[in-house]
């Protein structure tokens, strides 16, 4: 958490975040190693990680993944359409390769639910991320679950 702003400011972390540890990342660029350090010096049950910042960063987050760490992750991107056509996040939507033009996922993505949050109170939530991923490397629209407060929202 670079900015403070998940985990809080000062010694003693926020109440909601209570009891974990937290490591707080000084430079942006030091982020993918300390998240090896946590995995290796912790043996955390889960990590969060405010904002993959880095192409290296996801390869971290995957890698500590595959070795049996729940994660929870943010990074910047309006759609999960956004964030599967940015390389930075394809480490963690299933390393994503790219030949003659054609994308493709070579493995299963790190993630097995993603949130999109849409504004105040308005999220998309996608319950199975490879078959999303699959659509948009296809050229099609996921289709999520949309929650919250949205006009013409019907519910019931």
């Amino acid at each position: 958490d670079t900015s403070s702003e998940v985990t809080g400011a000062g010694m003693i972390g926020h109440w909601a975040t209570m009891p974990a540890r937290r490591i707080l990342v000084t430079l942006k660029t030091e982020q993918a190693e300390l998240i090896r350090q946590a995995y290796a010096n912790h043996s955390p049950m889960f990590l969060g990680v405010d904002e993959i910042g880095h192409h290296d960063d996801a390869h971290a987050i995957a890698a500590t993944v595959d070795r049996g760490v729940g994660m929870i992750a943010t990074c910047h991107g309006e759609t999960l359409t956004n964030v599967v056509t940015t390389d930075t996040f394809w480490p963690v939507v299933g390393d994503i390769r790219e030949a003659n033009g054609v994308r493709k996922r070579m493995n299963k993505p790190t993630f097995e639910v993603a949130v999109e949050v849409r504004g105040v109170g308005r999220f998309v939530v996608h319950e199975n991320v490879p078959e999303a991923v699959d659509l948009i490397l296809q050229g099609q629209s996921p289709r999520g679950l949309r929650v919250g407060r949205w006009p013409n929202l019907r519910i019931g």
